[in-house]
């Protein structure tokens, strides 16, 4: 409830009510920023600590996904060689037998 209009004292009451207030409110945001910026610190701290760490784990896999991709295109490469090898010992084969019916 307001207090009367004609009461300097009930007024005078509400200021120091609301002085009060913000005062309490003022030292509340401190106290706030306080913690976010111990907060940010600690973020900081620990982006500071992992990055690396990150990092390096990036690089593993990136080389392990190199080392994946190279061994599948060698396991390509293997079954083309063994193919080439098989067609050859074949068409030998083919042409042994060839060379022993004409004889």
């Amino acid at each position: 409830m307001l207090p009367e209009p004609g009461n300097p004292v009930s007024w005078q009451y509400v200021r120091e009510e609301l002085a009060a207030l913000r005062t309490d409110l003022h030292g509340e945001l401190g106290g706030v920023r306080t913690d976010l910026a111990d907060l940010a610190r600690d973020l900081r701290a620990h982006m500071m600590q992992q990055g690396p760490e990150i990092a390096v784990i990036k690089r593993r896999l990136d080389e392990i996904e190199r080392d994946v991709a190279d061994l599948q295109m060698s396991k390509k490469d293997t079954w083309k060689f063994w193919g080439t090898i098989a067609v050859a010992v074949l068409a030998v084969v083919v042409s042994w037998l060839f060379t022993l019916i004409g004889k």
